[in-house]
């Protein structure tokens, strides 16, 4: 068989193997219990924060809604929607987690975004994360996402196409190759990206109500009508947002006259549960104890779960966490691994240390063992150049002779010297 063939036999092969979930979704009217008329087009956005999940819908006035899930419903939460201003009309934000701060990103009617950061307390504005995001045609719709490392932004609007992004470091610049393979979606594209196992997935809304799928081969986007499968047309105006929860992918969507709709896979997402982190360990400085550690092997680690005296952050993508907590003060720690099925490692490390209120002091270098080492040094650099220390005192012996001669006969000419001197004293 040629080999042209046989190639292209094995990339669609490995093309299709990319695809799709064996699972379809299936309507759940209770994971969208709470969720209230809070006006019209209404978008929402799903985040897990210090093991609290929560929502926040943008909707046509340009305003944003909170919401937190108690275990059973969603409540009015004002709190995460503190900081937030109107955008102007139609707000459709999208929250994610990078470099361990919270960042929300909100399109609006005039195709422009805002930005902002959380700070502990309330959204701050943050022109940063916008930077190089301008007009990407009326009614943007932002989704942003990870792969390889690297941070995309895939921007839907009014038009229903897509504008594609990357980030460089300091802002974002256009990039064409992340939207290769996404069509034209009718009009309102609402883009959102998730993953299951190792497979990224979009799934845009637009105007009718439609879904359009798709999954990302490593170069492109391709049509994936399996991971679309099961929704149905609620609303016009579609966004959806997907969440794990109860060892399962769920997925809400928003829409027009605060239309929603709840959905969960109807197969259970299989577990991965992430190896117990491992090689934990600290430096001290005044008031400050710095910990770091690794990814332990195994299954895919997504993030960690860090508890530092008390207090918790979810979601963290580094392995190391400076902290001051002053002098002479505790520093307590305990880390998990965290996998995107919803699965904590079975096991953790922690560590517990006081801050020292001066500095370590540095371990001093013996001089005795510096001048051995110097010794030995020499040594090991003149024995080599002889076959054995025999040879080494051969060699050696006319020089030892010399230096043997020339001392006994400086040792005589200095006491007859002496003896001379005494003698002419005496005269």
């Amino acid at each position: 068989m040629n080999t042209n063939i046989i190639n292209i036999i094995i990339v669609f092969i490995l093309l299709c193997s990319i695809s799709s979930v064996n699972a379809t979704w299936t309507q759940n009217d209770n994971i969208k219990t709470g969720l209230t008329n809070i006006g019209d087009y209404v978008t929402p956005t799903i985040f897990e924060k210090n093991n609290v999940l929560y929502l926040i819908a943008g909707e046509f006035d340009g305003v944003f809604t909170g919401f937190n899930w108690t275990g059973s419903e969603w409540q009015i939460d004002n709190n995460i929607v503190s900081g937030l201003n109107s955008v102007g009309t139609q707000s459709v934000p999208y929250v994610f987690l990078k470099n361990d701060m919270w960042f929300l990103i909100s399109g609006a009617a005039d195709g422009t975004f805002k930005g902002y950061n959380w700070n502990s307390n309330n959204w701050q504005a943050n022109n940063t994360i916008i930077s190089g995001l301008g007009d990407i045609g009326y009614s943007s719709a932002p989704c942003i996402f990870e792969i390889n490392n690297i941070w995309y932004l895939i921007g839907g609007n009014g038009d229903g196409i897509f504008k594609g992004f990357l980030w460089s470091g300091s802002g974002w610049q256009v990039n064409n190759d992340i939207i290769i393979g996404l069509n034209d979606v009718g009009t309102f594209s609402r883009p959102h990206v998730f993953k299951i196992d190792t497979t990224v997935y979009l799934i845009s809304g637009n105007n009718a109500g439609n879904f359009k799928g798709y999954n990302w081969t490593g170069s492109g986007w391709q049509t994936d009508n399996d991971i679309k499968s099961g929704l149905i047309n609620i609303c016009a105006i579609s966004k959806v947002s997907t969440f794990y929860k109860y060892n399962r992918l769920n997925l809400i969507i928003g829409g027009r006259n605060s239309v929603w709709g709840g959905f969960n896979m109807s197969e259970s997402v299989i577990p991965y549960i992430p190896p117990t982190p491992i090689n934990l360990q600290y430096t001290a400085s005044v008031g400050y104890i710095n910990y770091t550690w690794d990814v332990g092997i195994g299954n895919v680690t997504d993030s960690f779960n860090i508890n530092h005296n008390g207090i918790w952050t979810n979601g963290s993508l580094i392995t190391h966490l400076n902290n001051n907590v002053g002098i002479n003060n505790w520093s307590n720690i305990t880390v998990y691994a965290y996998n995107n099925t919803g699965e904590l490692s079975t096991g953790y490390i922690s560590d517990n240390q006081i801050a020292p209120d001066e500095p370590p002091a540095p371990t001093p270098t013996p001089a005795t063992l510096y001048n051995f080492n110097v010794v030995v040094c020499l040594i090991n650099g003149i024995v080599p150049l002889f076959n054995s220390l025999l040879d080494l005192i051969i060699a050696s012996a006319p020089l030892l002779v010399i230096i043997v001669l020339f001392g006994g006969i400086t040792y005589f000419v200095t006491n007859y010297i002496d003896k001379m001197d005494v003698r002419n004293k005496r005269k």
